[in-house]
C-alpha cells in the first residue's frame, strides 16, 4: 500500500484510494507500445496529477523516456493513473453529469438528445473552404464549411430507447466473462490486441465488445460489436459496446462499462447489475469489424481524421 505524499496528494479521493491498482495495470502493459509523447509540463493541466506526484510514480514505476532532459509518459498511463487517483478533467466531468444522465432513464421508454458535431479545418488559411465526411446515426454524410467557420457542422435529434428485452441465459453466461476483466485504456500500438486482452485481463472498450461478440457467435447467439457515442451530457464521446439480437431487437449491453462505473460510484448497485442495457445512453453509429479503422472515423477532412468534440444536451422522455 503506497503512503505518504501519495496518499496525503489524493486525500480528496474517497477512502485515500492508492495507486496499487494502476502499478499492476501498468507492469502488464509492454514498454515498447508505448509513445512517449507526454511532457512533464502538460500532465498537470491536462490530467490534475501534480509534479511531485508524478516525481513519486516515477519512482515507483511510472514509465516515462527523457527527451532533452525533460520526462515524457504514454498518454494512457496518464489517464489510468488519473482514474485510479479519481482526479483530473476527465474524472470530474463523469462524476458530476454521468450520475445525472444515468438518473434520466429510469423509469422511461425512450429518451431524446440534441447531438453536434463540432471541429475545425485542420488546413491553414486562406484556402477557399472545407468538406467534412461525417458519420451520423444515419450514416455518412458530407458537411461543407467556410475556411473561418466556428460551430458545429452537423447537428441532429436522436431518440433511444430505455426498455430492452430481458437477456436470455445464453447471453447472460457471455456477459458474465466480462468479470475476468479489468477496464484500462491502452496504448494506440495495442488497442485492438486481443490476444494481449486475453492473457492479461486488461481491456479497453473495443477489445471487450470484440471478445464477447466473438464468444456469442461460438455459443450459437447474434452478437456483433458497435462503435459509437456514449451520450451522457454535455459532451458525448466515443465508444464501443457489443450488442446481442433478442426477440428480433438488437440489445446492447456493455458489462464492462457498468462494473466500471459502479468503481466510479455512478449507478446504483441496488438498481443496476451487468444485465442491465446502457442503450438509452448509446447511439450506435457503425458496426465495428477488424479491418481498416476508416470505418470508425467519425470526421474526415480530405480523407484524415479530425478531432471533434460531441456537444449534447437532452430533448425529453417518455414513461410509462
Amino acid at each position: 500500500m503506497l503512503s505518504g505524499p501519495l496518499t496525503r496528494l489524493s486525500a480528496e479521493t474517497p477512502n485515500n484510494i492508492s495507486a496499487d491498482g494502476f502499478l499492476r495495470i501498468t507492469a502488464l502493459i509492454p514498454r515498447e507500445s508505448r509513445n512517449f509523447n507526454v511532457s512533464a509540463a502538460e500532465v498537470p493541466r491536462i490530467y490534475g496529477l501534480p509534479a511531485v506526484l508524478i516525481t513519486r510514480m516515477m519512482r515507483l514505476g511510472l514509465p516515462s523516456e527523457h527527451v532533452n532532459g525533460v520526462p515524457h509518459f504514454e498518454r494512457s498511463d496518464l489517464v489510468n493513473l488519473s482514474l485510479c487517483l479519481q482526479t483530473g478533467r476527465r474524472y470530474r466531468s463523469i462524476k458530476r453529469f454521468w450520475p445525472r444522465a444515468v438518473g434520466a432513464l429510469d423509469g422511461k421508454r425512450w429518451i431524446g438528445y440534441n447531438l453536434s458535431y463540432v471541429t475545425n479545418c485542420p488546413l491553414p488559411e486562406p484556402h477557399t473552404g472545407c468538406r467534412f465526411r461525417v458519420l451520423t446515426p444515419r450514416g455518412r454524410i458530407e458537411r461543407k464549411a467556410s475556411a473561418r467557420h466556428s460551430g458545429p457542422i452537423f447537428t441532429t435529434d436522436i431518440w433511444l430507447s430505455c426498455e430492452w428485452p430481458e437477456l436470455p441465459v445464453a447471453a447472460r453466461q457471455v456477459v458474465d466473462i466480462a468479470a475476468r476483466f479489468e477496464h484500462a485504456w491502452l496504448p494506440r500500438a495495442i488497442q485492438a490486441d486481443l490476444a494481449f486482452m486475453r492473457k492479461t485481463g486488461l481491456a479497453n472498450c473495443m477489445g471487450m465488445s470484440r471478445i464477447l461478440a466473438a464468444e456469442g457467435r461460438k455459443r450459437g447467439l447474434e452478437m456483433r460489436s458497435v462503435f459509437g457515442l456514449l451520450t451522457p451530457p454535455p459532451y458525448a464521446g466515443v465508444h464501443f459496446w457489443p450488442e446481442v439480437k433478442v426477440e428480433g431487437i438488437w440489445v446492447p449491453f456493455d458489462p464492462l462499462m457498468i462494473k466500471q462505473m459502479m468503481a466510479w460510484n455512478v449507478l446504483d448497485r441496488e438498481k443496476w447489475s451487468p444485465y442491465r442495457s446502457l442503450g438509452g445512453m448509446q447511439c450506435r453509429l457503425v458496426e465495428s469489424r477488424p479491418g481498416p479503422e476508416t470505418a470508425r472515423r467519425v470526421v474526415t477532412h480530405d480523407r484524415k481524421e479530425v478531432a471533434a468534440s460531441f456537444p449534447v444536451c437532452h430533448l425529453g422522455t417518455g414513461g410509462r
